[in-house]
């Protein structure tokens, strides 16, 4: 079983809709992309037979509760913490280095509604009507997608 379908599986366990991406790329290999996300074991190891190395890509809104930050690079997390100098602080949470920055993952309350948006200046918000590239994927530039070891704030980010 490639180390993919094992994160892919994994993650349909929690509850998280999960599909395959271009291997090394962000793009969905499904014509459908993140809408096809399941959760159905023998989906997932369907499509990770026919594409072994296929990246891991994660629905996120409601489909999985899930909402992402993403902070690209230094300027994103300048501005993340801006935010938070102005709005309080985020909770610690789990998350992810990236090929460019930083991933942090929260459970979405289900009976709220948050649409994808882009809060500038480097900082992205996975919600209804998109997705996330999961560990381990590779990102473009080769780097691969890791979870960070317990729960992280923004105060423990390092540029």
């Amino acid at each position: 079983m490639s180390e993919f379908l094992e994160a892919a599986l994994q993650y349909a366990g929690r509850g998280w809709r999960v599909f395959p991406l271009k291997p090394r790329g962000k793009t969905p290999i499904l014509k459908g992309g993140f809408k096809l996300a399941t959760v159905a074991p023998s989906q997932l190891e369907a499509w990770w037979g026919a594409w072994p190395d296929a990246n891991v890509g994660i629905a996120t809104g409601p489909a999985s509760n899930l909402i992402v930050y993403d902070l690209d690079g230094i300027k994103g997390l300048a501005y993340a913490r801006q935010l938070e100098q102005q709005l309080g602080p985020l909770p610690p949470t789990y998350a992810v280095r990236t090929g460019k920055g930083w991933h942090l993952y929260y459970e979405l309350d289900a009976r709220h509604s948050i649409p994808g948006c882009s809060a500038g200046d480097g900082l992205d918000v996975r919600c209804e009507g998109g997705y996330t590239v999961a560990p381990p994927s590779i990102h473009p530039n080769g780097k691969r997608y890791e979870w960070l070891a317990g729960l992280s704030a923004l105060a423990d980010f390092a540029p």
